[in-house]
């Protein structure tokens, strides 16, 4: 998947991201049984390329291969507790989700919403089994550029690694906890589940 520009931001250190705080979230959390993937599959370490819309973009995106082999584009929210998959995905993959109790909040409000669970993502040389996602969730950007959006992956991804993005090289590191030591130029962010 091309993407348009290359980018490249001139930054002086990788940032070592631990897991974020939650910025999107449901009022009614899942219990500790229902959260994140059922199980990951893969090696100790594995590094992807993101994606960003121009060379100044904030925002990162991966590509992730979703159950029926499709390789799709994702935003990458380490500030959302649960990822979120865009209708179209739902439809092609097959998931009706079921309605949900409380609300979902992001930055464009709340709404009710429906999950379901993914039958597994793969993201590098990862595989990540059951993954809950909430479905079609108002105000989910629909494009990344020029290119489809199929979602957005959140902490019940991303939380299941240490994480390190090197926005010169456009690579991000996933591995399994205690992997690598934290660089002392990194930045953490606490994420309260």
């Amino acid at each position: 998947v091309h993407m348009g520009y290359h980018w490249c931001m001139r930054v002086q250190s990788v940032l070592l991201l631990l897991v974020a705080s939650a910025c999107a979230h449901n009022s009614s959390p899942f219990s500790p049984t229902t959260t994140g993937a059922s199980s990951v599959d893969g090696p100790r370490q594995d590094t992807v390329e993101i994606w960003r819309i121009d060379e100044d973009g904030t925002k990162i995106y991966v590509i992730g291969e979703t159950p029926d082999g499709v390789e799709r584009v994702f935003m990458i929210d380490t500030g959302a507790s649960i990822s979120v998959i865009s209708q179209d995905v739902a439809d092609a993959l097959g998931i009706e989700g079921e309605k949900a109790p409380g609300q979902i909040v992001g930055i464009g409000g709340s709404s009710p919403w429906f999950r379901d669970r993914m039958e597994s993502l793969s993201i590098g040389a990862y595989d990540i089994n059951g993954v809950d996602v909430a479905i079609g969730v108002p105000g989910l950007p629909v494009r990344a550029g020029a290119v489809p959006l199929a979602g957005i992956l959140g902490n019940n991804i991303w939380g299941e690694f240490a994480l390190r993005v090197d926005y010169v090289a456009n690579e991000l590191t996933l591995a399994r906890p205690g992997v690598f030591a934290r660089p002392k130029s990194a930045t953490t962010l606490a994420y309260n589940g």
